[in-house]
C-alpha cells in the first residue's frame, strides 16, 4: 500500500490498475501532520471494518479529503473500474454493494 500526498498517483494513465497493492492519496498540505493523521485514521477505521480488507484495498485507489473519500477500483464481478464517493454516514456495506461484493456467485 502506497500512501502519498502526490495527486499524480490518481492518474490511471500514469499509474494503471494492474495488480497494484493499493494507493491512498491524502489531500492535505505536506506540513499539516494533524490533517494527514486525521484523514488516514478515519479511512483506516473504515477499511478495517471490512470482512477481508486486504482483498478490498488491492487494485484500489483512495483519495481522502475534508469532503470525504473517493474510492476507485475494480468491480468484483465485471472487473470494470468504478468510482464511488463516500461520506461520513456511508457504511462499508454501501461500498461493498457498489463494488458488487454481494453479487458474487
Amino acid at each position: 500500500m502506497l500512501v502519498t500526498l502526490d495527486a499524480d498517483f490518481m492518474n490511471d494513465s500514469k499509474y494503471p490498475f494492474s495488480g497494484i497493492a493499493g494507493i491512498i492519496r491524502v489531500v492535505a498540505a505536506k506540513n499539516d501532520i494533524h490533517s494527514i493523521e486525521e484523514r488516514l485514521g478515519t479511512l483506516l477505521d473504515f477499511i478495517s471494518s471490512f470482512p477481508v480488507p486486504k482483498i478490498f484495498v488491492g487494485d484500489t485507489k483512495f483519495q481522502v479529503s475534508p469532503e470525504g473519500c473517493v474510492i476507485r477500483g475494480r468491480d468484483s464481478v465485471s472487473g470494470q473500474i468504478k468510482e464511488v464517493r463516500i461520506k461520513r454516514r456511508d457504511s462499508n456495506i454501501d461500498v461493498m454493494k457498489a463494488f458488487s461484493y454481494f453479487s458474487r456467485g
